[in-house]
């Protein structure tokens, strides 16, 4: 088995940057939309459809060809009130619908990512050899200390 680590930094206005951590050490950065959530509520009471974050918690992965980005992507399964939330290639918040961008680098803002395509080889060379053997994937996404 495998588990990531997701550990998000705290919203601008448009976007949640992180950091995606495996065995202790950064693999990369991600972006995702604002976080929202609020602890205790129902999903569909805070969700903001193409701008919220997923919940925080702990999600199994599983490979999904995927049909918006034409490839093969890790789909994080069971997420309440979201469908078909993908780890993918992207530069901006704005290319996201609630799934989790990658890339190797960012400015000091934090708006957006570089080097997206490059973080996306890396994390799938990482994990396909763990399903090939028929193993599992997890990633656990925590929010900032409020």
């Amino acid at each position: 088995m495998l588990e990531l680590f997701l550990q998000r930094e705290k919203s601008n206005s448009v976007c949640t940057p992180g950091e995606l951590i495996v065995r202790g050490k950064r693999l990369c950065f991600t972006l995702e939309d604002v976080i929202r959530e609020v602890p205790g509520q129902k999903v569909k009471e805070w969700k903001v459809y193409g701008e919220t974050a997923i919940p925080a918690g702990r999600y199994k992965l599983a490979l999904y060809d995927s049909p918006r980005h034409g490839e093969v992507v890790p789909l994080l399964l069971n997420v309440e009130g979201f469908n078909f939330v993908e780890i993918h290639v992207l530069n901006f918040a704005s290319e996201t619908l609630g799934c989790i961008g990658v890339g190797m680098g960012r400015p000091e803002d934090n708006s957006c990512l570089h080097y997206s395509r490059i973080a996306f080889t890396a994390l799938m060379n990482l994990i396909r050899p763990v399903f090939t053997r028929g193993e599992e994937v997890w990633i656990g996404i925590q929010n900032p200390p409020a």
